[in-house]
């Protein structure tokens, strides 16, 4: 991974994560607006992923999420998701992503192409004040335009878990 990968997906974090400073004393089910996520068993695979979701209204959502797989594929993307239920951040879900998608061949250049897809999943808030989000999912994203690299022309977007902290 690339010293500026790494700047970038760090950076992400710490800007999203400076909304945390606004919250008020209320409780999570209260001000629920708001989640930073990652995946806790994704170093196992040498797999770092980052999300941070935002209510828009009470059944939709949008956000931004990076992921970088070894040095073999690293992503950026925004989605929105929309809970059929009315229940934002704690639910089934239905959404939609579109960003930017690296893959390397074998140590080789790579191919770096933008994407797009669906998601389905679900998402729990947990814990007496509800300040905990844990979250499964899966997508298929279909890549748009490429040059025949190394990049497939549909893949797996796979949410194993995810945990957050909700603010």
């Amino acid at each position: 991974m690339t010293t500026l990968r790494r700047l970038a997906f760090v950076s992400a974090i710490v800007l999203c994560a400076g909304t945390v400073q606004a919250q008020t004393q209320a409780t999570a089910s209260e001000t629920a607006q708001q989640v930073m996520s990652t995946n806790p068993f994704g170093d196992l695979l040498s797999w770092l992923n980052a999300e941070y979701e935002r209510t828009l209204d009470d059944a939709t959502t949008w956000g931004v999420s990076a992921s970088i797989l070894k040095s073999d594929y690293a992503s950026a993307s925004m989605f929105v998701r929309w809970y059929p239920a009315h229940t934002v951040l704690d639910g089934f879900y239905l959404g939609a992503h579109a960003g930017i998608y690296q893959f390397q061949e074998y140590g080789r250049r790579g191919e770096t192409v933008p994407g797009a897809g669906i998601d389905i999943g679900r998402a729990w808030l947990l814990g007496p004040a509800r300040r905990t989000s844990l979250s499964l999912g899966f997508g298929v994203t279909r890549r748009i335009g490429s040059t025949g690299g190394a990049a497939p022309d549909a893949w797996p977007s796979v949410r194993l878990i995810n945990v957050g902290m909700v603010f």
